[in-house]
Order: C-alpha cells, then sequence, then structure tokens
C-alpha cells in the first residue's frame, strides 16, 4: 500500500524544486512507470517523506520542469533593449525549446498548472507558484499592449499553457512553428 500525502502542509518549495530537479532522469520516457517510492529511491529519502513532500509523481515531474525556467528568463532578458516584440519571441522560442526536450515534465506541468487553475491543489504545491513561466513573460507582453498586470499575466498564462500543450503532445513540431503558433494568441503584429 502506497503511504497517502500528509494532511500537514509542508511547504520548503525551494527544497523540492532542488529534489525534483534530480529526479529529472526518471521521467525521460513518461511518468506513467514511475512510482513515489521509485522517485524516493533515486533522492534518497523514504517513500512516506516523497508521498508528504509531493503528494504524486506528476508533481514531482511538474517541479522538475522548474530547472528550464532560468534558460527562459534569461533569453527573455538577452534583448531586452532590442524591444518586447524580440525579448517576448526569445522567451517563447526558449520556452518552446525546452518543451520540446523535456515533453513528458512539461504535459505534467501543464496538468498540474491547469489543476490548480481549477482550484484542485488538494494540498499539493502550487506549480504556477513554484515554476511562475508566466510572470517571465508578463513584463514583455505588457510593455507590447500597455496591458494591466492582470492582463499581462493572464495571457502570458495562456501563452505558457499554449506552448506547454502543444510542444509536448506534438514533439515533431519545429519549434519556430512553436513559437509562431503561441505568438498568435498574443493581440500584436510580429
Amino acid at each position: 500500500e502506497l503511504p497517502r500525502p500528509s494532511t500537514t502542509t509542508h511547504r520548503d518549495t525551494a527544497a523540492d524544486l532542488r529534489l525534483a530537479e534530480l529526479a529529472a532522469p526518471l521521467f525521460a520516457d513518461g511518468i506513467d512507470g514511475v512510482s513515489l517510492t521509485e522517485a524516493g529511491r533515486l533522492l534518497e529519502i523514504d517513500p512516506q517523506e516523497t508521498a508528504t513532500r509531493f503528494g504524486s509523481v506528476s508533481i514531482v515531474a511538474a517541479l522538475s520542469f522548474g530547472r528550464h525556467l532560468p534558460t527562459v528568463r534569461d533569453a527573455v532578458e538577452r534583448r531586452r533593449d532590442v524591444g518586447p516584440e524580440v525579448s517576448l519571441t526569445d522567451g517563447v522560442y526558449e520556452l518552446g525549446r525546452c518543451v520540446l526536450s523535456d515533453r513528458h515534465c512539461a504535459l505534467a506541468l501543464l496538468h498540474e498548472r491547469q489543476r490548480t487553475a481549477a482550484g484542485g491543489t488538494s494540498g499539493r504545491h502550487d506549480v504556477r507558484a513554484a515554476v511562475p513561466i508566466g510572470p517571465s513573460l508578463a513584463e514583455p507582453l505588457q510593455q507590447l499592449l500597455d496591458a494591466s498586470d492582470g492582463e499581462a499575466v493572464d495571457l502570458a498564462d495562456l501563452v505558457v499553457d499554449h506552448v506547454l500543450g502543444h510542444g509536448a503532445t506534438r514533439p515533431r513540431t519545429p519549434v519556430m512553428t512553436l513559437t509562431a503558433s503561441a505568438l498568435r494568441l498574443v493581440p500584436h503584429d510580429f
């Protein structure tokens, strides 16, 4: 019998992100065959602690995608002085590249983002806060569209969800095609 997640609130998100990153190799071929026990063994923590920290294998996979966040942020910042269009395009392109190279974790992140957005966290991590990809894209969107903070964050989340879903489920899509389809959601000419 698998241990149940603890009902106590465990929230050392930074430590959990580091652990999830270490577990990323487990998901190279998908998450279906991976158990919390196997993740715990790799992380050298017992299954009860793994269940308490994460609650599900899907959360471990979703949080492990956070290791790509620095490269997405760097891409957004790299050519910020050229303009928000370039900054946004670079960020979306880099996100697409990361999704195509790590599609199982990207799909887990998408599912957990949707679950969180629907209010179904049930004691799990809020992956939108733990792996904040949307805010990385929100600033150039806000500049580009002269949008409010809330509008920019909502649109950034829509773009992120599109890239995660499209790239994870269609891995043969060229990254430029993925980027172009995501940028079509932005009401601006690129």
